[in-house]
């Protein structure tokens, strides 16, 4: 996706996109979308026909209005994006969609938010974290916007050079990676 596009689609034809994985990649897959507000994205994989068990993971509780309500694979939990309750190695798949630009006061809380998705991705699973680029002004930061912009482009560039991780793609947007087995 180049970078700057602003994509306003939504449901999971827009987060297949913005991760750029097909929908058979969830297929029985354990997934964690991290941010997850109102969305179901369990809820979605069923109605298309994809098992998958799917926990969201928000700071909010009132985001989960929605969550879980529709299928029986998905479960909500209410938790910091930097100290997830989730054992080490534990998910196929970890999304971030749109999470990143509300989450972090600072760069630290940044940092902590990219390092819990590392942990809990299985060796051989993917991290995928849209968009990198939109950290946004908000009243509840404490650094500048373009100090807390930096900490985001250097955890994803470090993912991405790690030889822990097999690139699949990472731009100013958005990074999804592999772990390696």
């Amino acid at each position: 996706m180049p970078s700057g596009i602003s994509i306003t689609g939504r449901g999971i034809e827009a987060v297949l996109q913005f991760h750029d994985l097909p929908l058979s990649a969830f297929e029985g897959a354990t997934v964690y979308d991290l941010g997850c507000g109102m969305s179901d994205l369990g809820a979605e994989l069923a109605a298309r026909g994809v098992q998958a068990a799917v926990t969201g993971f928000d700071r909010n509780p009132n985001a989960f209005r929605r969550y879980g309500r529709t299928s029986s694979s998905t479960r909500a939990v209410v938790a910091s994006l930097d100290t997830l309750p989730a054992e080490d190695d534990s998910a196929d798949i970890v999304l971030a969609t749109y999470s990143l630009p509300m989450w972090g006061k600072d760069s630290q809380e940044i940092q902590d938010f990219f390092d819990e998705g590392q942990r809990v991705v299985k060796p051989g699973g993917i991290l995928s974290v849209f968009p990198i680029t939109a950290v946004r002004q908000a009243d509840h930061c404490t650094e500048p916007r373009e100090q807390r912009l930096r900490a985001a482009q250097t955890s994803a560039r470090h993912i991405f050079q790690s030889s822990d991780w097999l690139a699949m793609r990472y731009s100013s947007d958005a990074l999804t990676a592999r772990r390696v087995q």
